[in-house]
């Protein structure tokens, strides 16, 4: 994980967030971990905390677009704001770990435009450009 961080802060990259939700919640408390944790833990921790204090690594979205109810209903519920936020970005590529919204969302790459792409194969290519 640390290496992974690392290597985004090498290669300029971005993540994108929204406040106030699921995600968002999970890389917040990503930066309270304690002293008390590994040091590996710890230095994640800093580092995301470093992410979303900088402006270059994070981009925030205030607003995501109104999704119609048939393709809410192509995705689990629970992951329909990752999908909004997706549809914000440019390059309109999803990390999941989730294999039900993975393959949701290569049924509706046609509609939607989103890649998506599971989280070991993401970090392990992405670990290999650098």
């Amino acid at each position: 994980m640390t290496r992974l961080f690392l290597s985004i802060l090498e290669i300029c990259d971005k993540i994108v967030l929204q406040q106030h939700t699921e995600l968002g919640r999970k890389f917040n408390a990503l930066t309270t971990k304690t002293v008390s944790t590994t040091p590996g833990q710890y230095l994640v921790a800093r580092l995301i905390k470093l992410f979303l204090s900088t402006s270059e690594k994070i981009i925030w979205v205030n607003d995501v677009d109104e999704m119609s109810e048939a393709l809410k209903a192509r995705l689990p519920r629970h992951d329909v704001y990752l999908v909004q936020l997706c549809l914000k970005t440019e390059d309109k590529i999803l990390v999941t770990t989730d294999a039900t919204l993975y393959q949701n969302l290569i049924e509706a790459k046609d509609i939607l435009g989103i890649i998506p792409v599971m989280a070991e194969d993401f970090v392990n290519a992405y670990l290999n450009t650098v």
